[in-house]
This record gives structure tokens, sequence and C-alpha cells, in this order.
């Protein structure tokens, strides 16, 4: 095993700083260290810089900046070479990465227009546009895929307009004019949400039923993000992935260093990461998946050469021995203090589990 070469860095949004995935302790969120034999000689900016942005999960809009020593007033080339054994790089100083502090998923409104941004939820009367969608004009909202209700299927009686069920027909991703009614994917129409502008008539409560539910966890796909957490850097000692197993052939795992996404199309199946100690060859396996649309986890220590992630995967499976772990669907799983698994997030499809190792 190579010996273990920290870095320690610093994160900004600007002069303001802004919280690391993998803080070293709460008092300093936007402090973090690296084990530099996850990144490929040879040590430049630009590799090291790219690889702290993988790690956080921040996109690389090329306007990151690093700078290597605490006097240091303007950034570091890309190209110039970091000395990973040198003092600026050692937990005292740190070497201080800026973000931008523009975030690529903002929008800009301008005059006349309406622009919405992602997590805004669609109320009676309200039109909200999805990300990558065309903004909003005055009287007129476009999107793909236009449908529209024609004036002949509403009838008009001296005193009296219905709508019957067959005459109304709603279907993600109508175009909204002047005088016509739209209902938006994963909204649901009940009694007296249907939205109407002049003109057009309104619809019964039980005459149209629109419901569509984008949150239920049925059918898939899924994926478990598993951040690991070494909460004791300072022993010198570091645990790193050499096995990614699955449990069927169309699993598969996106190996990014720390932070690797086990991706499924659906419930039922799971994926497995064995790690080994940095000294001494130690080892044991994580296990994560969804069970009946839930999320599980499982840890085995004392793992043996023999015992590969693939093996005690399939233990989880077919009357195996570790069957009941799956049945749990437990949230998290511990061994003593020094091994634990915490889901982080723990519903939906897009998981997140975190692995803790003392």
């Amino acid at each position: 095993m190579d010996p273990v070469i920290n870095l320690y860095y610093r994160l900004y949004k600007g002069q303001t700083p802004t919280p690391s995935k993998f803080p070293l302790q709460p008092s300093q969120s936007n402090v973090s260290v690296i084990d530099t034999n996850f990144i490929a000689p040879p040590y430049t900016v630009e590799n090291i810089l790219r690889y702290i942005l993988e790690r956080e999960g921040v996109p690389n809009d090329g306007k990151a900046e690093v700078y290597i020593d605490r006097k240091d007033v303007n950034p570091a080339a890309p190209s110039a070479i970091l000395d990973i054994e040198g003092p600026s790089t050692k937990s005292n100083a740190a070497i201080r990465v800026i973000l931008s502090t523009v975030s690529p998923s903002q929008t800009t409104t301008t005059p006349g227009q309406t622009t919405t941004t992602p997590g805004q939820t669609n109320t009676p009367g309200q039109t909200t546009t999805n990300p990558g969608q065309t903004t909003t004009t005055p009287s007129q909202t476009t999107t793909p895929s236009q449908t529209t209700t024609t004036p002949s299927q509403t009838t008009t009686t001296p005193g009296q307009t219905t709508t019957t069920p067959s005459q109304t027909t709603t279907t993600p991703g109508h175009t909204n004019t002047s005088g016509q009614t739209t209902t938006n994917p994963g909204h649901t129409n009940t009694a007296g949400q249907t939205t109407t502008t002049p003109g057009q008539t309104t619809t019964s409560p039980s005459q149209t039923s629109n419901t569509h539910s984008s949150s239920s966890n049925v059918g898939g796909p899924y994926t478990i993000t598993v951040r690991v957490f070494h909460t004791n850097p300072n022993k010198g000692v570091h645990w790193r992935v050499v096995e990614y197993g699955t449990g069927k052939g169309d699993d598969e795992w996106d190996p990014i260093p720390e932070s690797p996404v086990l991706r499924m199309p659906s419930s039922g199946t799971s994926g497995s990461l064995r790690l080994v100690n940095s000294k001494g060859g130690e080892q044991f396996v994580l296990t994560v998946g969804v069970h009946n649309y839930k999320r599980w986890c499982d840890l085995v220590t004392g793992v043996s050469g023999n015992q590969t992630a693939m093996v005690i995967n399939g233990e989880y499976y077919g009357g195996g021995s570790r069957h009941s772990a799956r049945e749990k669907q437990g949230s998290s799983c511990q061994i003593q203090s020094k091994y634990s698994c915490v889901y982080s997030v723990a519903e939906g499809k897009d998981l997140v589990a975190d692995l803790y190792i003392q």
C-alpha cells in the first residue's frame, strides 16, 4: 500500500466560507482533507481542482480558482505543480478553493417575462415552468407536446354550462392560452381545484380527475450514493474500495472516489463494496440496496480473502444466511463504534448512505 499523504483544503464562495460535503469538524465546516493517492499524477492544480470539484459535487464551470499559499493574491496557474508534501498543504494552512458565486441552476428574469426555478409547487390558478422549459410571457405559455381543448367539447344551455368527462382532455405539456384550461404533470385535480380563465367553462368535481404521483417509489430506477467519512484521519489509516459488486447484471457502480454511486433500474436488488485498510489489510463489506421499494443496508466485518463483495451480496438472496438483514429494510446499521452506515436521504429514488469509519 502507498503511504497516505493527506491534502487539506478550504472551500469558499467569493470571500465567504462554504460548507464541504466532507467536513473535518463542525466548527470548520468548510475544511476537508483528501488522500492524494486518489489523484493521478502529475499533481497539477488543474488535476487536484478537478478531483475536489467531483468529490464535492460541484459542476466544473471553469471559474473555480486555487490559492496555494495564504499570502497569494493571485490564483495558481492550472499547470502549476503542487508540492503535496510541502507546508502549504498541511491542516494549519490548507489550499484555498474559491468557487464561482453564480450557481449554474440560477435563472434570469427579463421585463415582461416570468421565470421559475426547480422546486416550485403548482397550486390552483398558477402556472409552473419546469427546468429547461420556455419562460412565460403575458397571457401565453409555450411548452413541448401541445394539446388544446376545442370549443366543440363544451355544451352551453341558457343559464347553465356543463362539461362531461369525455369532453375535457388534459395531457402533460399543454399550451395555456387565453380562454383555455391546463393541468400540469404531477398535479391532482380535486373539488374546487380546476382553473379557468375568461370565456372557459368550469368542470364539476365529479367530471375530471388527472392524478399522477411523481414521488412514488414504485418502479425505479434508483440511485444510492455512498459517502465515505474517515472520522479520525489523524490516525494515518485510510480505507479504500477495492471491489464493486452488484446483485444483477443490469446494476452498475459509478466508482467516484469516496462517493461511489450505485445505479439500479428497479427495486429488489443491491450492491456491495469491499474496503481494505491501508495498514494491515483488514477488510469489511458494506451492502446497500432497495427491497420492496424501501432502502436497506448491512455491514460484514472480519472478511477473509475468499469472501468477495459478490459472494457476500449473494448471501442476502435465495434464502441465504444474510437475508434477514434485507428483510428488515433498516435505514442504518452499525458494528460497535468503528463502522456505521446511516441513510441521510432515506426516501425517494435518489438515496444517500453515509459510511463512517472510526
